[in-house]
């Protein structure tokens, strides 16, 4: 059974992962040209860089909490 702070983390981090996906998506079709005419000169990295680190580290905290469903998946030993 899960321990209950990996399923708290693991609620918490699905969601603001898709955020972000969806952030880096926009931010990356509108280009750093228009949000920084709009936001000012550092617009562009507080949107999209900073986010896309965040992202990562999201994505291997992620794999790192669902690593058993990962192995259950992709890892089975073969059956003969």
């Amino acid at each position: 059974m899960k321990s209950s702070l990996i399923a708290k983390l693991q609620v918490i981090s699905t969601p603001i992962l898709a955020l972000l996906i969806i952030n880096q998506g926009v931010t990356g079709l509108i280009g750093p040209e228009h949000i920084e005419s709009l936001g000012g000169e550092n617009a562009y990295t507080m949107l999209h860089v900073y986010p896309g680190y965040a992202l990562v580290l999201l994505i291997v905290l992620h794999v790192i909490l669902n690593w058993g469903w990962v192995k259950m998946h992709y890892f089975k030993k073969k059956e003969n």
